[in-house]
C-alpha cells in the first residue's frame, strides 16, 4: 500500500499534510482506517502494478479488501531486498524513515531479534488474530551487506506464539 500510494502520486509531487496523514498512521501504528483510505485511492490496480513491477509470482488481492490479500514469503522478501527500486527516488527517504520507526509496542519478532546488532531494521508486520495469522517481513542493513527476509505464519495458537516464531527464525538467520 505505501508504495502503490507513493507511485499513484506521480512525478513531481511532494509530499504533503494529507500524504502524511494517512501514511504516517498506516505505517507507525498499523492505523487500519488509514490503510483502507490508502486502498481506497490506489485500488487492487495499485497494488498488482507494485506485484507486476517487483515480479511477485504469488500476490493475490482481497477483492476489495486490502487485509485479506495474500502473497508468499518470498515475493515479500523479494520486494523488501528491492524496495528502494520500487519508491520514487523522492519519497525513498521517507518511506525507509516510516519503515524503520514503527511504533515500539510493534517492534516483536524481527526487531526483536536485531536488537543490540549492528542492522537497521526496515520492516512491517500484519496479523489477523482471529484467524491465527502473524507475519513480518523485513530488510536489515548494515555497511556493507543487506539482506531481506518474511516469516509468514498462520495457525497460531496465540499472538505470542506468532511473534515467537518471527523471533526465532531471525535469530537463528543472525546466528544468535
Amino acid at each position: 500500500l505505501l508504495v502503490a500510494y507513493l507511485r499513484h502520486l506521480g512525478p513531481g509531487h511532494q509530499l504533503n499534510d494529507f500524504d502524511r496523514g494517512l501514511l504516517y498512521p498506516m505505517i507507525h501504528e498499523s492505523d487500519n482506517n488509514a490503510a483502507t483510505a490508502v486502498y481506497d485511492i490506489v485500488g487492487d490496480a495499485g497494488l498488482y502494478e507494485v506485484a507486476h513491477l517487483a515480479h511477485m509470482k504469488d500476490f493475490v488481492s482481497g477483492g476489495g479488501y486490502w487485509g485479506y490479500s495474500e502473497i508468499s514469503a518470498a515475493d515479500q522478501a523479494s520486494f523488501f531486498y528491492y524496495q528502494d527500486k520500487y519508491i520514487p527516488r523522492r519519497d525513498d527517504g521517507y518511506a525507509r524513515y516510516l519503515l524503520s520507526h514503527v511504533e515500539d509496542d510493534q517492534q516483536w519478532g524481527i526487531p526483536q531479534a536485531a536488537q543490540g546488532t549492528p542492522f537497521t531494521v526496515f520492516f512491517k508486520g500484519g496479523w489477523l488474530p482471529e484467524q491465527g495469522i502473524e507475519n513480518q517481513a523485513a530488510r536489515l542493513e548494515r555497511p556493507g551487506y543487506t539482506f531481506s527476509l518474511a516469516v509468514l505464519t498462520s495457525n497460531n495458537p496465540s499472538e505470542g506464539y506468532g511473534q515467537e516464531t518471527e523471533e526465532g527464525v531471525t535469530a537463528r538467520l543472525l546466528g544468535r
